[in-house]
């Protein structure tokens, strides 16, 4: 298995929004491969990242009806292929974040305008 992540039944929801930002039956992504991630304008690309980045992340639900009980988002970090589940938000994520993640940001506020 060549996999970086898989995501299975997810999403992600704004609570100023009727519809979600995302929403995802499956989707798998592999390694060393280049992707590109094409949409129009709030279709979820921005929500996407944030999420695969683990600057967010995606709606639990603890209603064992629900779709999100069936939920995966595994993210493969070496060659081991043992999965890290990013359904969790504790803190062991910052770590991991730092160590394997880089972004560049839509929006930079690192410098005042002049």
């Amino acid at each position: 298995m060549n996999t970086l992540y898989h995501l299975k039944n997810i999403s992600k929801n704004y609570s100023n929004e009727e519809e979600p930002a995302l929403n995802i039956s499956e989707l798998t992504i592999p390694k060393n491969k280049v992707v590109v991630i094409l949409g129009n304008s709030g279709s979820g690309k921005t929500t996407l990242l944030n999420l695969l980045g683990m600057l967010d992340y995606p709606e639990l639900s603890s209603s064992k009806n629900d779709a999100t009980s069936n939920s995966i988002f595994d993210y493969y970090p070496d060659n081991t292929q043992n999965p890290v589940s990013l359904l969790n938000t504790t803190k062991k994520f910052e770590r991991l974040r730092r160590q394997n993640f880089g972004f560049v940001f839509q929006e930079s506020y690192l410098l005042n305008s002049v």
